[in-house]
């Protein structure tokens, strides 16, 4: 019934969506090449204001067609997440090594799809427990392995791997202390 046309001829009102639709896109082509709204509104005959609703409305769909998008994407991965889990569980739960391995995985790989681990977080602890001030601090008195622990913590924080990939000990808080290193 939609695209039927009408005996009676052309229905207004799709006239006007195809219009503002029409719209929409080149207001928005020209916003995305660095034009203002008022340069646009002036090259299409139209109020600033009016340039600014439509940009708008071409902006929301967009990102409601990425979000829907975003969330096939993960239901996808998901599921190939649980048809590679349940394949290796089998094996898994026999003892094989490996399966276990990648049974753990894929269950990491999960729960970060799902938002489900916390953030991990690393401190530098000064003296008594308080805050290390890096732009001021003299690192010719650190010990070797003071150093050391220093420079792993800050490569984990500059990488975007996750530390299990990393630093299996990471998941148990590394070396005492729970990754905070005194000085």
């Amino acid at each position: 019934m939609g695209n039927v046309p009408n005996p009676k001829g052309p229905n207004p009102a799709q006239g006007r969506k195809l219009r503002a639709r029409e719209l929409e896109e080149k207001a928005t082509e020209l916003r995305m090449a660095g034009h203002s709204y008022y340069a646009i509104g002036k090259a299409l005959g139209i109020g600033r204001g009016t340039v600014h609703k439509a940009v708008m409305r071409a902006l929301k769909r967009l990102n409601e067609e990425t979000r829907e998008h975003a969330q096939q994407v993960l239901e996808l991965e998901l599921k190939r997440c649980d048809k590679l889990l349940a394949s290796l569980w089998p094996h898994a739960i026999k003892g094989n090594g490996a399966a276990v391995d990648r049974v753990l995985r894929i269950m990491e790989r999960r729960t970060r799809y799902l938002g489900l681990d916390s953030p991990v977080k690393h401190e530098l602890t000064g003296q008594d427990g308080g805050p290390m001030e890096l732009a001021n601090y003299d690192f010719r008195n650190l010990s070797d392995d003071e150093l050391s622990q220093v420079l792993k913590i800050l490569r984990r924080a500059s990488t975007s791997r996750t530390d299990s990939e990393e630093d299996p000990q990471s998941r148990s808080g590394g070396e005492s202390g729970g990754g905070a290193v005194a000085v």
